[in-house]
């Protein structure tokens, strides 16, 4: 069996079946599960840290204490001419 601190969990990332539960340290452990079923669990779990986690596309779950800026990216500029 697996402990991770949630409390200090910066994001989840997945990489095939298993799962990279980075932390805000930088120390990586890697999960025998998939990131659905680590989204499935933090959906269980009723303590006060899941409703801190949010699913970033395919690949990541992330801590939202942990995000200090969303930066968002103009691609008008790439169109033809």
């Amino acid at each position: 069996m697996v402990r991770i601190s949630l409390a200090h969990a910066a994001y989840f990332e997945a990489d095939a079946n298993y799962c990279n539960v980075v932390y805000f340290n930088g120390t990586r452990t890697m999960l025998p599960a998939s990131l659905l079923s680590i989204e499935k669990l933090l959906a269980t779990i009723t303590n006060c840290h899941t409703g801190n986690y949010i699913r970033i596309g395919k690949r990541f779950i992330i801590n939202k204490r942990f995000v200090s800026r969303i930066t968002t990216v103009s691609y008008t500029h790439l169109r033809a001419h």
